[in-house]
């Protein structure tokens, strides 16, 4: 009897220290992560990415509600058939059907919202940063366009509207208001061996691959200048250097690759001509 409950003892403590160890490796990934990011500008490292507005109206707090959600999958972790991006949504939208990035990124936009394109090294502040536990390991930032210029591209025919209606004396004064740019972007890892393991290097490394801390960028920016691309690359070659294309367009054997500041044409698949734009 003495030994089993000896035995039992001991299973418990190593289940308590196992637990204790896993807690704070968790913590000090996320203390990591807000000390990185939360509050901070952080810089768009790829092109093609789209802010969509905050949504006013009902049951919306502070800077509204993201119409538009970007959904990123890690390399251990399975892309969803489907994601449900309000819960009070029956159904998610289908996965294949959103616009992708890439082949692991993906934007769910609310039907009709206004969107606007953001450029590579664009500045994004960071209103709202958190590690969410109950989502299997997503790391969620909440993000703002720091550029009044966006706003040209809001519709207010279409755009999400809050009325404020003021009276004062015999006056009645009503302000229509609309939400800013931005957007809501989720990393998705594996909870166990990543999230739970305080892997930070990792969580740290595939964000850096979308959005860097301002004083990084800065350095990578630098380091963009000096890139050279030669005849003779492949597409391949051309988008490791690069980054995705804007746009791409192809005829016959040439296909032409639009980056922002210049164009890359490709014959038979390797680079023939480069031209500033």
């Amino acid at each position: 009897m003495r030994k089993n409950l000896f035995v039992c003892s001991m299973l418990f403590l190593v289940f308590s220290f196992l637990t204790t160890a896993v807690f704070a490796q968790e913590e000090e990934l996320k203390q990591a992560l807000k000390e990185r990011y939360d509050g901070k500008i952080v810089v768009t490292v790829v092109p093609g990415l789209l802010a969509g507005e905050f949504k006013k109206g009902f049951m919306s707090i502070g800077q509204g509600d993201a119409g538009l959600l970007w959904y990123h999958y890690h390399d251990g972790v399975q892309i969803p058939d489907r994601k449900k991006g309000n819960p009070l949504k029956l159904w998610g939208k289908k996965t294949d059907e959103m616009d992708s990035l890439d082949a692991r990124t993906f934007a769910d936009l609310d039907s009709g919202l206004n969107v606007s394109a953001l450029g590579k090294w664009e500045p994004l502040k960071v209103s709202k940063f958190y590690v969410n536990y109950g989502c299997s390991g997503c790391i969620v930032f909440s993000l703002v366009t720091t550029k009044l210029s966006h706003m040209r591209d809001m519709d207010m025919n279409k755009a999400s509207t809050e009325t404020t209606t003021r009276r004062s004396g015999g006056n009645t004064r009503q302000t229509v208001s609309v939400g800013e740019f931005g957007m809501r972007f989720q990393f998705f890892f594996d909870k166990d061996t990543v999230i739970k393991a305080g892997d930070t290097k990792t969580v740290i490394a595939e964000i850096n691959k979308y959005l860097l801390p301002k004083e990084e960028a800065a350095a990578a920016m630098d380091a963009e200048k000096n890139i050279e691309i030669e005849i003779g690359l492949t597409e391949a070659q051309v988008i490791q250097k690069l980054g995705q294309p804007l746009k791409s367009i192809k005829v016959g054997a040439q296909k032409s690759l639009k980056f922002t500041d210049m164009t890359v044409t490709l014959t038979d698949g390797k680079v023939s001509e480069v031209k500033l734009n």
